[in-house]
């Protein structure tokens, strides 16, 4: 960040006072005010932890591991939605390290067992299939942004230690169902340039699925019951 201040050793105006210092976001990281707040800090903190509490809770039957990535991910993705929400961005200093942490988590957990040999290449599919889709539509239709492009991906893969079908849906099918459902009014309503960040329909999307394990794909393929 970067804070406007008078030159080294020359003294404030007098009708300049400490709380009229602009500070203004560096270009890279326009995103940090969104959050460095206590209005919106503070709440999405405790949302982001009780979510991870959650995750790791709903998840420990299938290992430390797992729930542990599953609750990192899920906090991450809170601070994600409200970002977005707030900017229209997807900041890659949250989104890329992403990648190389859950990638190496999954190879460790193949390699000692607590992850399965074909969990793990799913989920290494389903993060190249999510990654290769989102990309053609955004590339083709510019409806979406490669922030949202690059999530896509870490969704794929941490929904894809579950299924492939849960990748499905938790990185594409859901968040661009619920997407759909704020689209199509502004659509009728003749606003069809507004712009609206996906990124927190994508979130919603996957934490249906990181939270409900076992449920909402069965719900979707009509064999709960």
């Amino acid at each position: 960040m970067t804070i406007h201040t008078t030159p080294a050793g020359t003294p404030l105006p007098d009708a300049l006072t400490a709380e009229e210092v602009e500070i203004i976001p560096d270009v890279d990281e326009p995103w940090l005010p969104s959050v460095l707040n206590l209005e919106t800090g503070l709440p999405t903190a405790a949302v982001a932890a009780g979510t991870a509490m959650l995750g790791f809770w709903v998840n420990a039957g299938r290992g430390p591991l797992v729930a542990g990535m599953i609750s990192l991910l899920t906090a991450a993705l809170v601070f994600l939605a409200v970002i977005d929400w707030k900017t229209h961005r997807l900041p890659n200093a949250i989104v890329l390290p992403m990648y190389p942490a859950f990638g190496l988590a999954v190879a460790v957990g193949a390699v000692t067992g607590s992850i399965t040999v074909t969990a793990a290449l799913t989920a290494a599919i389903s993060m190249a299939a999510a990654f290769a889709v989102l990309w053609l539509v955004a590339f083709f239709t510019g409806g979406l942004g490669f922030g949202d492009v690059k999530l896509g991906g870490v969704l794929g893969l941490v929904c894809g230690l579950e299924s492939g079908y849960a990748a499905a849906l938790g990185a594409l099918l859901l968040p661009m169902m619920l997407g759909g459902l704020v689209a199509l009014p502004l659509m009728f309503a003749g606003r069809r340039k507004q712009e609206f960040a996906f990124g927190p329909y994508m979130v919603a999307g996957a934490l249906l699925i990181l939270l409900l394990p076992g449920v909402i794909e069965p719900i979707s393929r009509g064999s709960l019951f």
